[in-house]
């Protein structure tokens, strides 16, 4: 399957895109509804695509060296955490607004609050993704390491319907804890079982997918009708679109296909680190975009093509940086 990562690498970066195109609601200016489609029915499979690659490469490697399942996870784990400790201290001017400068509580309150929020959901927007890839690492390839796959991914499976059942009844008077903590969107709980998938598809062949091709193309036809009768039925009951127990075996179907495609990019590796750099660097641009544009008025579609550019030429940047010697430490933007 090593010839098939260029695959990946472009169907993260296309799944970067359609996530600032959610943040930024891209097409609302002049069809709402190809907005709602495209980004928020569409582009909501973006982050748990993230999670399936994560899951793959992660089992890929483990499957190398399997004698050393514990230290490649352990090493994982921590490359994630300098990841995130990067991109907090990114973000410390807003970080420090939101939990300390303007909160009313004390701070040996609001510094309890942050750790938690750290464990379990978000301290800066999307941080919630790199901690729920540490829980899901640690859960799925080390405590269920001595159990089976089929095993594994119901655990994982169970733990997501879990989640997603929760969440639809946060305006149901559910208790504080269990809403921060089993919020579907922003839930550490979220990726166990993408890792899963990945791990799953990880012991699949290319040979095997392609000798079933026309089996998994029906697969993802039925998955999409199941996606679109989903969304039929909780249309008035749905806080986000996050919530659909359908997305796990929707992007089983897809990663699939994506490993099948033919497809070879110079600097595709490169494009996989971009990608990560978007994603994370995306809010602090819509936020800088909205403060100084904000008399402006633009159009969220100049907003979203405004904050794509960014991205990617601050990416590069980062890239280009990590070569000179004094600028090594950046490499853990990504």
């Amino acid at each position: 399957m090593e010839r098939n990562y260029d695959a990946i690498d472009l169907m993260k970066f296309v799944a970067a895109i359609f996530i600032i195109g959610i943040h930024t609601a891209a097409f609302t200016d002049f069809s709402p509804l190809l907005n709602t489609v495209f980004f928020q029915w569409v582009g909501r499979l973006a982050l748990p695509l993230f999670f399936v690659s994560s899951g793959f490469l992660l089992s890929k490697k483990i499957q190398k060296h399997k004698e050393s399942t514990r230290e490649i996870v352990v090493s994982y784990a921590k490359k994630v955490s300098l990841l995130y400790i990067f991109w907090l201290v990114f973000n410390w001017k807003w970080v420090w607004d939101s939990w300390f400068a303007n909160s009313e509580n004390s701070f040996s309150n609001n510094i309890v609050h942050f750790i938690a929020e750290i464990i379990f959901q978000s301290t800066f927007n999307g941080s919630w993704y790199l901690a729920s890839c540490i829980f899901s690492a640690l859960l799925y390839f080390i405590v269920l390491k001595e159990y089976t796959i089929k095993t594994r991914v119901i655990v994982t499976a169970i733990i997501f319907l879990a989640v997603a059942t929760f969440s639809l009844r946060l305006n149901n008077g559910m208790i504080l804890f269990m809403k921060n903590v089993m919020y579907l969107p922003v839930s550490v709980f979220v990726g166990p079982i993408y890792f899963a998938i990945g791990d799953v598809i990880a012991h699949d062949t290319v040979e095997n997918i392609k000798a079933n091709i026309s089996m998994y193309w029906l697969g993802l036809l039925a998955a999409v009708l199941l996606w679109g009768a989903e969304l039929i039925v909780k249309k008035d009951i749905l806080i986000s679109t996050d919530q659909l127990y359908i997305y796990p075996i929707l992007v089983y179907f897809i990663f699939s296909l994506v490993l099948v495609a033919d497809i070879h990019i110079p600097y595709a590796y490169e494009m996989r680190k971009l990608s990560s750099i978007m994603y994370l660097s995306h809010f602090s641009f819509i936020f800088l975009n909205h403060g100084f544009l904000q008399s402006l008025h633009l159009p969220a579609t100049v907003i979203f093509e405004l904050t794509l550019i960014e991205t990617i030429i601050f990416g590069i940047l980062i890239l280009k940086l990590r070569k000179v010697e004094e600028f090594k430490w950046i490499k853990y933007a990504y």
